[in-house]
């Protein structure tokens, strides 16, 4: 199930395929999975698994990419990938990931 996508002009994405032009490309979802957000870094598709972490999807299969995050909102901008979700924000970099959790 997806509750939410990311699009531009050009090209749609969406969780089960991608429409660029007039090309459809479609991937398997595991069952397990509930995503949540959808973003592009660096050419490659991140979806937002909430609880359970952020996949990516490549060459047509969705794998886990972090499993230990919090991911039910994703942003991505030309360098970072962010992730957000209950009470952490996480951002990625080259190095590595830098998390903080916060409480209430």
């Amino acid at each position: 199930m997806v509750y939410g996508s990311e699009g531009r002009r050009d090209e749609l994405q969406e969780l089960g395929g991608r429409l660029q032009g007039e090309t459809v490309t479609r991937f398997a979802a595991p069952a397990d999975r509930e995503f949540f957000a959808i973003t592009r870094l660096r050419g490659r598709v991140f979806v937002g698994a909430g609880r359970l972490g952020i996949d990516v999807v490549e060459e047509g299969t969705v794998t886990t990419s972090k499993d230990n995050v919090y991911s039910f909102t994703l942003f991505a901008n030309d360098e970072h990938l962010f992730a957000s979700g209950l009470h952490e924000a996480a951002r990625f970099v080259d190095e590595g990931w830098l998390a903080s959790e916060f409480t209430h």
